[in-house]
């Protein structure tokens, strides 16, 4: 329950007009597989969650909290060149991708929301070997609490206890 409401919270704030992502999913290796052509089967910038391992700890009346470490995937289309000889606006236009971390770290550091606590950014890997596609892990943590045993406990429907009368006065005279 709290991983799905998670991810739709984390998709919520990042396709936005002002983050500039088109497109959010799970992690599935989706830079690592075969592209027909030169397409991919998903507009760019992409950003992809993926979930690294985590514990959960019983906190009582059947909450249950971690520390979910979880990575973000996002991908870039190369637009331009960078180098010494590019100009100041060739520049800009290819240096959008590092603008674009920018708005995904400023749109998720210290959010919050139903169920989750506040998400700090842990670490970044580059990885720019992909023809053409900037592609960076983002490392971010959050405490999950997930109530779903509770709610489901709390929700169970006893049978309704039924009121039984006993006239207790005699009807013969």
């Amino acid at each position: 329950m709290i991983l799905r409401s998670f991810y739709l919270d984390l998709m919520a704030r990042l396709v936005t007009p002002e983050v500039g992502v088109e497109h959010f999913d799970l992690f599935n290796q989706q830079f690592a597989r075969e592209r027909d052509g030169d397409t991919l089967p998903f507009n760019l910038p992409a950003v992809f969650l993926e979930f690294e391992p985590f514990d959960w700890e019983t906190v009582g009346r059947n909450r249950q909290q971690a520390d979910v470490p979880f990575t973000l995937i996002v991908g870039s289309l190369v637009q331009n060149e960078h180098d010494s000889d590019a100009t100041d606006q060739q520049r800009t236009a290819a240096l959008q991708h590092l603008d674009l971390l920018d708005r995904i770290t400023t749109a998720l550091q210290n959010a919050s929301g139903t169920g989750w606590g506040s998400v700090n950014r842990t670490g970044m890997t580059p990885d720019h070997n992909h023809d053409g596609i900037y592609v960076h892990t983002m490392r971010f943590r959050s405490r999950l609490t997930d109530t779903v045993a509770r709610d489901t406990w709390e929700r169970a429907d006893p049978q309704p206890s039924q009121a039984i009368t006993i006239n207790l006065q005699s009807s013969n005279p």
